[in-house]
């Protein structure tokens, strides 16, 4: 599997599949938290990043599209070196629940973001420069040191970062929009984006 392929899988995609299409994204009984969603917007370092779904399903409930997708990328940057600290991103605990949560969010907010490749773009490049920025949660794998963990995290966040950045530069916006007229999707500005991104989500 190449870089981009293991990056963006299984669903950074086109989201040209009937499930895009889906009203809202399905909430995922593993992220519970205590924190409420207007307490992770506050402060989202305060909570580990798989908690960050609860954040992206409420968002999405209240119409808030355009930041639901925003931290939808956030969470997918930040859960990445959770993932592959779980047997090289093959075991059933993190890199088990990343794919799930995947599974579950992606397929509806790619599905709406690819409608405007460009706009897609933006929001992704906003997500990955906010989430360098901000402080990492406390909390690391089991058995990992601070050095190691931090290391890791700095890998994994510029492999994201340089996997997203090739995906954008060959991304050809009338293929994509050919292929979401073939499977019968929207294609245009974002629809119903809700509120426009804070400027301090940069």
């Amino acid at each position: 599997m190449t870089l981009l392929a293991a990056l963006l899988s299984p669903v950074f995609c086109l989201g040209l599949g009937r499930a895009a299409q889906a009203a809202e994204p399905a909430a995922a009984d593993e992220t519970a938290n205590a924190a409420t969603p207007e307490a992770i917007l506050a402060h989202p370092d305060s909570v580990e990043p798989f908690a960050y779904a609860q954040l992206i399903t409420w968002l999405w409930g209240q119409g808030r599209r355009e930041q639901a997708t925003f931290w939808f990328y956030v969470m997918q940057a930040r859960t990445r070196p959770w993932a592959q600290a779980d047997h090289d991103g093959e075991g059933d605990g993190a890199a088990a629940l990343r794919a799930s949560l995947n599974d579950q969010l992606g397929q509806v907010i790619n599905g709406w973001v690819a409608s405007d490749p460009a706009a897609w773009k933006r929001i992704v490049e906003r997500a990955l420069s906010y989430e360098a920025h901000l402080p990492l949660n406390p909390a690391r794998p089991d058995g990992m040191t601070e050095p190691a963990w931090l290391a890791l995290v700095a890998k994994e966040r510029a492999e994201y970062a340089s996997g997203a950045h090739t995906l954008f530069a060959g991304l050809d916006p009338a293929a994509v929009a050919a292929q979401r007229r073939k499977a019968g999707l929207y294609n245009g500005p974002l629809q119903s984006p809700g509120p426009a991104l804070p400027e301090d989500w940069r």
